[in-house]
């Protein structure tokens, strides 16, 4: 048996993880096609749910100062702040990108998951809630003509602690059982007080 078919046949332990360089945009893809453009044709419409959501994680991450370079898309949560605190960020809105005859109803899903063991490769056995806060933002625009996910001002965040949610037990949050929870949501610039707030419940409770 020859190296290459021996190696072939071998399965390591797992595959070294290489690190790649954040893009500028102004790669080519193409001739006079760039990284910019795919990013305006794969992300041009805020609007949509997908990246609404992104949107709402990448303004959160700026409230809170996530020293990250960018977001690993497979983490078991979505920000971390500069203490260390590990952040879950759900995001929904009244609007869609597509035609309504009502607007949607504000509902958050995917309140637990299971986790991602980086060193191991593996997922855990269970769904777990694997962060140390959860914010909820809403869009709040209620009016087809004047929606722009980019209008800060008409994003809200609930904050809750894990563990507020922890004992909900449930995998989804209505609006209205999230408000009866948190009653007071605050604005974007207001998030980092409201996370050490949440944080400090927390300790306060053990």
């Amino acid at each position: 048996m020859s190296q290459s078919q021996e190696l072939a046949g071998s399965e390591p332990d797992k595959l070294m993880l290489v690190e790649s360089q954040s893009l500028t945009g102004a790669e080519q893809i193409l001739p006079d096609v760039s990284v910019r453009d795919f990013w305006a044709w794969a992300l041009g419409d805020l609007r949509m749910n997908s990246t609404r959501g992104m949107l709402a994680q990448f303004l959160v991450a700026k409230a809170l100062g996530d020293p990250r370079l960018r977001d690993d898309g497979w983490g078991n949560f979505d920000v971390l702040t500069a203490e260390g605190i590990k952040v879950e960020v759900k995001s929904s809105g009244y609007l869609q990108s597509w035609k309504q005859r009502n607007l949607s109803k504000i509902v958050f899903s995917g309140l637990k998951g299971r986790s991602w063991d980086a060193e191991t490769g593996y997922y855990s056995a269970e769904p777990e809630y694997r962060a140390d806060v959860y914010i909820f933002a809403v869009h709040t625009c209620q009016d087809p003509s004047l929606y722009d996910p980019l209008d800060v001002d008409a994003w809200i965040f609930y904050v809750l602690p894990a563990r507020v949610v922890r004992d909900l037990g449930q995998k989804t949050l209505s609006l209205a059982r999230l408000t009866a929870l948190a009653p007071s949501p605050v604005s974007w610039s207001k998030l980092p007080e409201a996370v050490q707030n949440s944080v400090n419940q927390s300790a306060q409770a053990e």
